[in-house]
């Protein structure tokens, strides 16, 4: 890796810089430290001294020398004679054991050692010099004893001349990692901070007094040191207890007349919350190391805040800060904190997933290039070049530049603002879902309710699962706002991604002060206090925690728990009570209802009128106006695309849960880049984000947006859904069912138009069950009630949805039903949905070698680009209204069974797979899940719950009936599409890449 600079830097060296300013302001104090004052020129012939020891011990360039010492003039001294030496400082932080100070030493061949009294002794090595002598004498005893024997000469060589690129520093740097990384810091990046402090927005005459409160072992301790002392500054040494007391702070920062100060984000959130108006007398403050809190900023800014608040980004392989933003209530009323300008001679850029630079609006990897790059890690080349690449210099033809990937995802809006969301690798599997802990803490902090927040993953206490736990601090700290949090963030976060709540009176600090997440985890593992109204779920319950709970009922019990019950009385007490009537006899019932209120619901819709006129073609001239659900889906996102296609379609306006328009948009663009797609800037105009919800009538909208909505529609395509295979009807009953409903009031508002309504054949059920060799598409499906009770509640709500527009097509409503197999991928990619089913499935069954033996059970596996082709013929003709279709392998065609699936599997990757009895499959499949993670873990209640005699959900699938496709083919065959009926099943060519694909994906 070359971090050699194309041009010379524009800069003078460190060294060059801060003898300037011994020259410019010798008797104005460099340091102060209680009652010592060290002076610009007594700083420089203390420097001289270290470096002359240094030098008659064989010091070569930049040779690491250790600096122990207690944070003060002392260790600045030390870092100032080093540099004059020509060495490379390696601060170590003193309250570092003596464990971690050895291993940084050895892992940086460290063989000479400054350390203070107080610590001297604590570690050998070859060359070790102790600066003796107390700050409060002023270190004049130790200078006047080497003065006395050292010729000038020798001291008046010092400081020697140093490239621009010396390696000044190294930093050790665990990041999100945990594995220590040595961060080789140059000058270069140093210098360039060149008046940092004094900036255009210093409010006060002089240069300012920089508190110095930072621990040496933070690289932004440099800020405090070299970035104050090249611009003149003096430096104010602060006890960094005062961090613990924020009233003690605030009355010392106006003692001692404190201007400037940079404080980590996590000690900004906890003086805010307990004194706002700790930093009202300075006149700037930075803040970072991680990503500032929302509302602490908020706080300060309304009460009492300094002159100046600035938003700092920078990593330590940018030479401690790469971009800067001055913070005002601006920034906060639109929820969003900018990362900021570059600094000096520093260059961002927005990367996508090949690398390649984003220009414009979009979410993808910061990367920075400038002087500010560090020379990579010490000694590992590995994570070196990981983290620094090359990349084409499109502003040089032919030429390359150096960037430093900083993990760090970010979003660029369309005014320039670059915002931190979250780290790229503070990704943590959950039960085979990858979770961003980052995106969660976003979510919770934007609720408006906290201070602060950070998500871990923490384990069961027999290993077995995992949970995510939030902790918090909340805005009011009298109050436990848990459980409105908690409905905030479900408004936002898939199920899987919503932690459980602990509130805290404020999250621990590691010594650099950014959160300590080690120590969070044991504060929050201490925390659970279960009571009988202690909800399952609000304890960290997920679906795998279901399953064991069942299979504990039913072996300790004795009693044959569904997971249904367990979701619908998540309390202890409410789901003891059902148990005791388990045990008692009184299920039956409970089914009767249910199937009763699946009845009710199929009825809601009886009261709805058509508006008087004829539906239009929505593909004729002056229509294409298209309302789409679903477009954070699959199946949609390509639907979407061909639909862009269209030279006929005007618009298409997509409902999608989200906060702003651009961050519908956003959504929508991720989701169809995620499934290979790629769309222009002109079809990209075409798509609409309508904000809002279908489980909430008018989807949220005002009764005359909605209105509005249903006179611009020419046509509504809905596949927006809930699935999931573990949760009950009344779960998914807001979105599928009440969601559909909405959707046929958006229908019959505004003028006449058509519904294309996407289903699933699960809303038939375990057809088996019934005996049936065929399910026709127009024969009615009310007996299927029978097969539903022993089905998930996805499939019920589909069959109550799918019985509604029945009732509908009978009354003679413009609408035509899809009922989809499973559609598993593009037939030409092999993109598919790596968190359905069948990926899950698939990829477990791989790695454990083994696939279940289930007889004539098939999922109708299809291509998707068959399927949204099929669709979209379909609803090409006004003929096909009032009809239903099967979008399923061509019923005259051979589909495969999910035996047929493996040994395909087998014969194309060439492994060794065997098929095992059910039941023997799935003990060692959980056995392997006691190891590594599962990605069937979120489907295990499905898996292990015996809901027919002894037979699991899936198991009840076995001798499916086939589906007819008569009208599909009668639909593709007018369309001229009759080719089309031959690519309708999943062929080996088509399996093979989905293959690739998940495994690619790293499945």
């Amino acid at each position: 890796m070359d971090f050699a600079l194309k041009d010379p830097s524009p800069y003078p060296t460190l060294v060059e810089l801060i003898l300037e300013q011994i020259l410019q302001r010798p008797s104005q104090s460099a340091v102060i430290q209680e009652e010592c004052h060290i002076t610009f020129s007594q700083l420089d012939l203390y420097a001289r001294i270290v470096a002359h020891q240094l030098s008659s011990h064989s010091l070569a360039n930049e040779d690491v020398v250790g600096l122990l010492t207690s944070q003060g003039a002392q260790h600045i001294i030390g870092q100032v004679g080093i540099l004059y030496a020509g060495g490379t400082v390696l601060p170590l932080d003193p309250t570092l054991t003596d464990d971690e100070i050895q291993m940084r030493l050895k892992a940086a061949n460290v063989k000479y050692l400054i350390s203070d009294s107080r610590h001297h002794g604590r570690h050998t090595v070859a060359h070790d010099l102790v600066l003796t002598g107390g700050v409060s004498d002023g270190l004049v005893p130790w200078a006047t004893q080497w003065l006395g024997e050292i010729p000038f000469p020798l001291l008046a060589k010092f400081p020697l001349k140093l490239a621009h690129d010396h390696r000044s520093h190294i930093f050790f740097t665990t990041g999100t990692t945990g594995v220590p990384k040595a961060v080789q810091v140059l000058a270069r990046g140093i210098a360039r901070l060149q008046n940092f402090w004094n900036s255009d927005t210093q409010t006060r005459d002089g240069p300012q007094s920089v508190g110095h409160i930072n621990s040496v072992g933070f690289d932004i301790s440099l800020l405090d040191i070299w970035g104050a002392l090249i611009s003149g500054c003096t430096i104010t040494v602060l006890d960094r207890e005062l961090c613990l007391n924020p009233d003690w702070l605030a009355s010392t920062l106006k003692q001692k007349a404190i201007t400037a100060m940079f404080f980590s984000s996590s000690l900004f959130s906890i003086v805010s919350r307990a004194n706002p108006t700790a930093f009202s007398s300075l006149d700037c403050l930075f803040v970072g190391g991680e990503a500032p809190s929302l509302l602490a900023v908020e706080t300060v800014l309304r009460n009492g805040p300094p002159n100046h608040l600035f938003n700092a980004y920078g990593p330590t392989e940018c030479s401690i800060l790469a971009t800067t933003h001055e913070l005002t209530l601006c920034d906060v009323n639109q929820g969003r904190l900018p990362l900021g300008r570059p600094l000096n001679d520093t260059e961002v850029f927005v990367l996508n997933e090949k690398l390649e630079e984003i220009v414009g609006e979009g979410s993808g990897e910061l990367a920075l290039g400038g002087i500010g790059l560090a020379r990579g890690y010490l000694n590992d080349v590995a994570n070196t070049s990981k983290a620094f690449i090359c990349i084409p210099d499109k502003r040089v033809p032919g030429t390359t530049m150096t960037l430093y990937r900083t993990g760090d995802l970010v979003q660029r809006y369309e005014n320039g603002d670059i915002v931190w969301r979250a780290r790229l690798n503070n990704e943590v599997k959950i039960h085979g879902y990858r979770v961003n802990l980052g995106i969660v803490e976003e979510t919770l902090i934007n609720t408006g309710l906290l201070m602060s927040a950070a998500v871990v993953k923490l384990l069961s206490a027999d290993g077995l699962t995992a949970s995510l736990v939030a902790g918090v601090t909340f805005k009011d700290c009298n109050t436990d706002y848990s459980q409105l949090l908690l409905m905030k963030a479900r408004k936002v976060l898939p199920h899987y991604m919503v932690p459980q709540v602990v509130s805290l009176a404020s999250l621990p600090v590691n010594r650099n002060g950014k959160t300590d997440r080690k120590e969070l985890e044991k504060l929050l593992l201490k925390a659970h206090d279960i009571t009988p109204d202690s909800n399952f779920f609000l304890l960290g319950a997920t679906s795998l925690n279901v399953a064991s709970l069942t299979i504990l009922a039913r072996e300790v019990l004795g009693v044959s728990l569904s997971a249904r019950a367990v979701y619908e009385r998540p309390t202890l007490e409410q789901l003891a009570s059902h148990i005791d009537r388990v045990i008692g006899g009184d299920v039956l019932n409970d089914i009767e209802k249910s199937k009763q209120q699946w009845q009710s619901d199929a009825r809601l819709a009886e009261a709805l009128v058509l508006p008087d006129g004829h539906c239009p073609d929505w593909t004729s001239e002056g229509e294409g106006r298209i309302f789409l659900t679903g477009a954070t889906g699959f199946v949609a996102a390509h639907l979407l695309h061909q639909l862009l296609l269209l030279p006929a379609v005007q618009g298409i306006k997509c409902l999608v849960r989200a906060k702003s328009p651009e961050h519908g948009s956003q959504r929508i663009l991720e989701n169809l880049i995620k499934y290979g797609i790629q769309v222009s800037e002109y079809q990209s105009s075409k798509i609409i984000p309508v904000l809002g919800d279908l489980s909430h009538p008018t989807f949220g909208l005002k009764d005359h947006a909605f209105e509005d909505l249903g006179r611009w529609t020419s046509i509504i395509f809905h596949l927006g859904a809930q699935v999931n295979y573990n949760q009950p009807y009344t779960v998914h009953r807001p979105a599928n069912v009440l969601g559909t409903l909405h959707i046929l009031k958006l229908l019959v508002t505004g003028r006449p138009k058509g519904l294309q309504y996407i289903s699933s054949i699960a809303a038939v059920g375990p057809t088996g069950l019934l005996k049936r060799n065929a399910v026709s598409e127009e024969e009615p499906i009310d007996d299927y009630i029978d097969c539903l009770v022993y089905e998930n509640g996805y499939a019920q709500s589909q069959w109550v949805a799918d019985m509604i527009m029945q009732s509908l097509i009978r009354r003679k409503f413009p609408i035509a039903v899809h009922r989809l197999g499973f559609v598993l991928c593009h037939s030409e990619t092999g993109i598919g949905n790596r968190d359905d089913f069948m990926s899950r499935l698939v990829t477990d069954c791989i790695n454990l070698g083994a696939y279940p033996l289930l007889p004539n059970q098939r999922k109708e596996l299809l291509p998707v680009d068959y399927a949204v082709t099929a669709i979209l013929a379909i609803s090409s003709s006004t003929r096909n209204l009032g009809r239903i279709f099967h979008i399923t392998p061509d019923y005259e065609s051979t589909s495969l069974d999910m035996l047929d699936v493996f040994r395909e599997i087998q014969s194309l990757l060439d492994i060794p797979l065997v098929g095992l009895p059910y039941h023997q499959w799935l003990a060692q499949l959980q056995l392997r899940g006691m190891a590594k993670d599962l990605r069937t873990a979120p489907l295990m209640p499905m898996l292990t719950e015996k809901v027919y005699g002894d037979k699991t959900r899936w198991e009840i699938y076995e001798f499916m009936a086939k589906f007819r496709t008569d009208n599909t083919r009668e639909a593709l065959i007018a369309a001229q599409l009759g080719e089309l009926i031959g690519k309708s099943a999943m062929d080996r060519n088509t399996l093979a890449r989905y293959l690739a694909f998940i495994q690619q994906n790293g499945e």
